[in-house]
């Protein structure tokens, strides 16, 4: 009988000792799969701040070359339409009207006689903006 119940009570010290490392290794494994997931946020968080950084280098480089482009085409409209209200001579008109014409063919649009155009940039800015809204 004693043999029994000390066969009995290693018995059940063993099925605890077993059920205490199978417990221990089940939250072993959750803190390791939720370690993981954190691993895997992160990632992606600096995934998506070099996403992020690099399209704002695009917008800042795209805005600088719209911005170029619109200053260039605009100081050529003004200089072709200085040149035109000093034209004397009807060649000399009709030189300072070809330089309009060229100022003007660069911006795609019909100018009226007295107002400069409203100068608008690439659409490539929208387009990048929206994805950095996006992704925000």
């Amino acid at each position: 009988m004693v043999s029994l119940v000390v066969a009995l009570g290693g018995l059940f010290a063993v099925l605890l000792a077993g059920g205490a490392v199978w417990y221990l290794l089940s939250v072993y494994n959750r803190l390791v799969r939720v370690d993981e997931r954190c691993e895997n946020a992160w990632s992606d968080i600096d995934v998506t701040l070099k996403q992020r950084q690099d399209l704002l280098e695009k917008l800042v480089d795209t805005a600088r070359r719209a911005m170029e482009y619109e200053q260039d085409t605009l100081q050529r409209l003004v200089e072709a339409r200085e040149a035109a209200r000093q034209a004397e001579t009807p060649e000399e008109h009709a030189e300072a009207d070809v330089k309009v014409r060229e100022a003007l063919g660069g911006l795609q649009l019909n100018a009226r006689a007295e107002e400069y155009p409203d100068l608008e940039a690439v659409d490539t800015l929208t387009t990048l903006q929206n994805e950095i809204a996006a992704m925000e």
